[in-house]
């Protein structure tokens, strides 16, 4: 797991960077190009990509990354639309003390009330984020241990933020305790991980809509809902 702060400098005429010119098309279903041709669609339901997204999903919230946007990371794919990289940049927002994953929408409010309207990013919800969680990462992050992690970050942050990191880490393992978990590498499990997942993102993104939210949507912590959203 890397984790730190800071920004990285990237080529933004990158075609793939979500703040300029993107994918065409995005969604829970495959589409082939034609033998060397680009494929212009990112398909969220295949098991790389559903990987891929929930890690860094899972890596920003240890990290207390607060300015997780569609503009600042990249993917990448191959011919079928699969997520074969993605990369979060502009990470200078991460490991405030004040920024800690909420587990429903009625905790949020229970601790910021009105004050939601205007400081939404800091609290992503992770029962939003996080339907049901891939089984490989759901390993990693339950055998990620305090000390590794402090081992891990003494020395780039200070130890209020490393205890504050420390503290995410606990709410996403006890999260991660009552929600499915599959194994992306068995079709049918990695089957009903893509549907739980687009139910999800799709009840999200129509949530957000329907309620005026506006950029709220973004800071759920469901990247899948953000993508949809662009």
């Amino acid at each position: 797991m890397a984790l730190g702060r800071g920004k990285e400098v990237y080529d933004y005429s990158e075609r793939n960077f979500f703040g300029r010119i993107t994918k065409t098309n995005i969604g829970f279903y495959g589409n082939t190009a034609p033998e060397g041709e680009e494929n212009t669609y990112i398909n969220l339901s295949a098991p790389a990509s559903m990987e891929k997204v929930y890690w860094l999903q899972v890596v920003d919230i240890i990290c207390g990354s607060a300015d997780r946007h569609i503009g600042n990371f990249f993917v990448e794919t191959d011919r079928h639309g699969t997520i074969t990289s993605i990369t979060g940049i502009d990470n200078d927002m991460a490991f405030g003390e004040t920024f800690m994953p909420m587990k429903t929408d009625l905790d949020r409010m229970k601790m910021f009330g009105n004050v939601i309207a205007f400081f939404p990013i800091y609290s992503p919800v992770l029962d939003q984020a996080f339907p049901c969680i891939p089984s490989t990462i759901y390993d990693k992050v339950m055998s990620l241990t305090p000390e590794a992690l402090s081992r891990e970050l003494r020395g780039s942050v200070r130890d209020s933020e490393l205890q504050t990191a420390i503290l995410r880490l606990k709410a996403l393992q006890e999260h991660f305790q009552h929600i499915p978990r599959y194994d992306l590498s068995d079709s049918e499990q990695a089957a009903r991980c893509a549907d739980t997942t687009r139910e999800t993102a799709y009840r999200l993104a129509q949530q957000y809509d329907s309620g005026g939210y506006g950029s709220e949507r973004f800071i759920t912590g469901n990247y899948f809902t953000m993508m949809l959203k662009r």
